[in-house]
């Protein structure tokens, strides 16, 4: 059941990118709740951490797809996107690997904010995972002591 789940999840990734490259502007902005609502919802944003590599796969062709025919989907979702992208490029499988690259560059060309706010948003996030990191530190070792 668990390989059905990862076989469909993967074709519903892949048929989203299909349907965003196939349809008009035009149409996907008439489905703008739709989409956006999908583009928008932590548990899409949380199949890029996934542990099968065909759904990392698909979630990377979808923000490539994204970032070639539907930017307007992502206007609010900048930070989030940079950091998903900028988060997997040490990525040790191959297949992933060479997705998450082509969505770094449609990324980078396609969207309207600059290179600089781009590293902003991305060395912003490392700055809160490392202060998360050093507070549970700090809150082991104050355990410890006491």
């Amino acid at each position: 059941m668990e390989e059905k789940y990862k076989r469909v999840v993967s074709s519903s990734l892949l048929g989203y990118a299909w349907y965003l490259q196939k349809v008009s502007i035009d149409h996907i902005q008439s489905k703008i709740d739709a989409n956006k609502r999908l583009t928008s919802s932590a548990k899409f944003w949380k199949l890029a951490q996934h542990k099968d590599c065909l759904i990392r796969s698909g979630f990377f062709t979808c923000l490539i797809a994204i970032c070639q025919h539907a930017t307007f989907l992502i206007q609010d979702d900048v930070p989030r996107l940079t950091a998903t992208i900028f988060g997997r490029l040490s990525e040790n499988d191959p297949i992933v690997l060479s997705v998450v690259w082509d969505a770094l560059l449609h990324a980078v060309t396609a969207l309207p904010v600059s290179i600089t706010d781009i590293l902003g948003y991305v060395f912003a996030v490392e700055a809160h995972v490392r202060i998360a990191a050093f507070c549970i530190e700090y809150e082991m070792i104050l355990r410890f002591l006491v």
